[in-house]
Protein backbone atom coordinates (compact mmCIF):
# COMPACT_ATOMS: atom_id res chain seq x y z
CA UNK A 1 0.00 0.00 0.00
CA UNK A 2 2.59 2.17 1.17
CA UNK A 3 3.99 2.05 -2.62
CA UNK A 4 1.16 2.50 -4.42
CA UNK A 5 0.41 6.14 -2.34
CA UNK A 6 4.23 6.91 -3.06
CA UNK A 7 3.65 6.92 -6.40
CA UNK A 8 0.03 7.44 -7.04
CA UNK A 9 -0.10 11.16 -6.76
CA UNK A 10 2.54 11.59 -9.69
CA UNK A 11 0.92 8.61 -12.26
CA UNK A 12 -1.78 10.56 -11.72
CA UNK A 13 -0.84 13.89 -12.87
CA UNK A 14 1.37 12.50 -15.58
CA UNK A 15 -2.54 10.80 -16.79
CA UNK A 16 -5.12 12.66 -15.61
CA UNK A 17 -5.37 14.68 -18.69
CA UNK A 18 -6.55 11.95 -21.16
CA UNK A 19 -9.71 11.90 -18.80
CA UNK A 20 -9.86 14.90 -16.99
CA UNK A 21 -13.68 14.66 -16.37
CA UNK A 22 -12.76 11.28 -15.10
CA UNK A 23 -10.40 12.91 -12.33
CA UNK A 24 -12.85 15.34 -11.42
CA UNK A 25 -15.69 13.10 -10.50
CA UNK A 26 -13.50 11.35 -8.58
CA UNK A 27 -12.32 14.74 -6.85
CA UNK A 28 -16.46 14.94 -6.24
CA UNK A 29 -17.71 11.98 -5.25
CA UNK A 30 -14.43 11.44 -2.94
CA UNK A 31 -13.96 14.46 -1.29
CA UNK A 32 -16.51 16.39 -1.84
CA UNK A 33 -14.26 19.46 -4.03
CA UNK A 34 -17.20 21.65 -6.34
CA UNK A 35 -16.85 20.96 -10.45
CA UNK A 36 -15.14 24.12 -11.97
CA UNK A 37 -12.89 23.48 -14.61
CA UNK A 38 -11.99 19.61 -14.74
CA UNK A 39 -8.56 20.49 -14.92
CA UNK A 40 -8.43 22.23 -11.52
CA UNK A 41 -11.22 20.29 -10.20
CA UNK A 42 -9.29 17.04 -10.58
CA UNK A 43 -5.67 18.65 -9.82
CA UNK A 44 -7.78 19.97 -6.66
CA UNK A 45 -8.79 16.01 -6.20
CA UNK A 46 -5.20 14.52 -6.53
CA UNK A 47 -3.84 17.25 -3.89
CA UNK A 48 -6.50 16.39 -1.72
CA UNK A 49 -5.65 12.24 -2.33
CA UNK A 50 -2.12 13.30 -0.94
CA UNK A 51 -3.44 15.10 1.98
CA UNK A 52 -5.92 12.22 2.80
CA UNK A 53 -2.19 10.13 2.36
CA UNK A 54 -0.29 12.57 4.91
CA UNK A 55 -3.52 12.32 7.48
CA UNK A 56 -3.00 7.81 7.84
CA UNK A 57 0.87 8.54 8.00
CA UNK A 58 1.09 7.19 4.47
CA UNK A 59 3.76 8.16 1.95
CA UNK A 60 3.34 10.71 -0.57
CA UNK A 61 6.62 9.99 -2.61
CA UNK A 62 9.40 7.23 -3.17
CA UNK A 63 11.46 10.05 -0.70
CA UNK A 64 9.31 9.48 2.17
CA UNK A 65 9.55 5.78 1.49
CA UNK A 66 13.17 5.94 2.80
CA UNK A 67 14.21 5.39 -0.85
CA UNK A 68 16.14 7.31 -3.17
CA UNK A 69 16.60 6.75 -6.72
CA UNK A 70 19.21 7.37 -8.68
CA UNK A 71 18.31 8.04 -12.28
CA UNK A 72 20.62 4.78 -13.20
CA UNK A 73 18.09 2.71 -11.04
CA UNK A 74 14.99 4.87 -12.69
CA UNK A 75 15.99 3.25 -16.17
CA UNK A 76 16.55 0.26 -14.87
CA UNK A 77 13.16 -0.46 -13.15
CA UNK A 78 11.47 1.27 -16.32
CA UNK A 79 13.70 -1.55 -18.58
CA UNK A 80 12.70 -4.38 -16.20
CA UNK A 81 8.95 -3.32 -16.14
CA UNK A 82 8.76 -2.49 -20.21
CA UNK A 83 10.67 -5.71 -20.77
CA UNK A 84 13.37 -3.80 -22.20
CA UNK A 85 10.65 -1.10 -23.92
CA UNK A 86 9.23 -3.90 -25.84
CA UNK A 87 5.78 -3.38 -23.83
CA UNK A 88 3.30 -1.17 -22.08
CA UNK A 89 1.78 -0.77 -18.44
CA UNK A 90 -1.12 0.00 -18.03
CA UNK A 91 -5.09 0.73 -20.03
CA UNK A 92 -6.25 4.14 -19.12
CA UNK A 93 -3.07 5.44 -20.93
CA UNK A 94 -0.61 2.65 -21.95
CA UNK A 95 2.93 3.42 -20.55
CA UNK A 96 5.93 2.94 -21.93
CA UNK A 97 9.45 3.15 -20.69
CA UNK A 98 9.61 7.08 -21.09
CA UNK A 99 6.52 7.55 -19.26
CA UNK A 100 7.57 5.49 -16.82
CA UNK A 101 10.64 6.99 -16.08
CA UNK A 102 9.25 10.40 -15.63
CA UNK A 103 6.60 9.51 -13.14
CA UNK A 104 9.26 7.92 -11.43
CA UNK A 105 11.41 10.70 -11.62
CA UNK A 106 8.28 13.36 -10.90
CA UNK A 107 7.87 10.53 -7.48
CA UNK A 108 11.18 11.38 -6.15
Amino acid sequence: GAGLCAIWSSWARYVFEIDASRFAKFAYNVFGIEKNNDNETALAGIQAMEVFYSSINMPKNINELGISLTDAQIEELADKATSGNTATLGNFKKLNKEDIKTIFKMAK
